[in-house]
């Protein structure tokens, strides 16, 4: 995961099409690091005007399937990352 996280630290804005769906992204990803159990990997180099910062979550099984915004789609350059423990049979 480490290699991704400098990817993304070092990406450059991204243009979104219009200030409207570049606030819509912008909300969400704000929404998204204020759940509890999910944590910001990584985000990239500041957005201004209809840019962003592309952003990179981790979480858990437990924490995707307990909150409905992580499994909405998020227009704009964002992921989120499952970590999966698997059990044994």
């Amino acid at each position: 995961m480490n290699e991704l996280k400098i990817s993304i630290e070092n990406s450059d804005c991204q243009v979104m099409l219009s200030e409207g769906m570049r606030s819509n992204f912008e909300s969400k990803v704000e929404s998204i690091t204020k759940i509890a159990d999910v944590h910001l990997l990584a985000q990239g180099k500041c957005g201004e005007m209809t840019t962003v910062r592309p952003a990179m979550f981790y979480t858990d099984v437990k924490t995707l399937f307990k909150y409905a915004i992580l499994m909405n789609e998020s227009f704009g350059p964002a992921g989120i990352v499952i970590l999966v423990i698997p059990t044994m049979k």
